[in-house]
């Protein structure tokens, strides 16, 4: 996954897309189907190349979302943002490890994959509903009548 990222990292210096949120959502989109993969015990070279797409689309929605919040958020306000941000993404990770742990003693390894890998696609995809996150942009204000 570190590969893909350093891979995502030089891309995201050099691609501009016009929907980078939704480049960013898509790329998101592959950790859910290396969850997949472990499910179903599909070959290591294919959870590889997943875990090497999941760093790809991680870097680029890191690049693409930390710079729409610098463009959207008050400069007063900008620390205190990524700071709530950062305890929702990671502060939180061991929590959702030691979940996933004590599901998995109980229903076994599988159904948990496969339950992660369903809330991984519809966390995933659920923000594309809100107007401008395609761009990561403010959606286009109505002209004044």
């Amino acid at each position: 996954m570190a590969s893909g990222q350093l891979a995502g990292g030089v891309l995201a210096t050099r691609w501009k897309p016009a929907r980078p949120g939704l480049v960013s959502l898509t790329g998101v989109l592959f950790f859910p189907l290396v969850l997949l993969g472990l499910a179903l015990t599909v070959p290591a070279p294919v959870l590889l190349a997943g875990y090497l797409a999941t760093g790809v689309g991680f870097m680029l929605f890191g690049v693409y979302w930390y710079t729409a919040l610098q463009r959207s958020i008050p400069q007063e306000r900008l620390s205190v943002v990524i700071g709530i941000d950062q305890v929702g993404s990671f502060g939180l990770e061991p929590v959702g490890y030691a979940v996933a742990g004590t599901l998995a003693q109980t229903v076994g390894a599988k159904p948990v994959l496969y339950g992660a890998a369903v809330v991984g696609v519809v966390t995933g995809l659920l923000p594309l509903l809100v107007p401008g996150v395609n761009r990561l942009a403010d959606p286009t204000p109505e002209p004044e009548r």
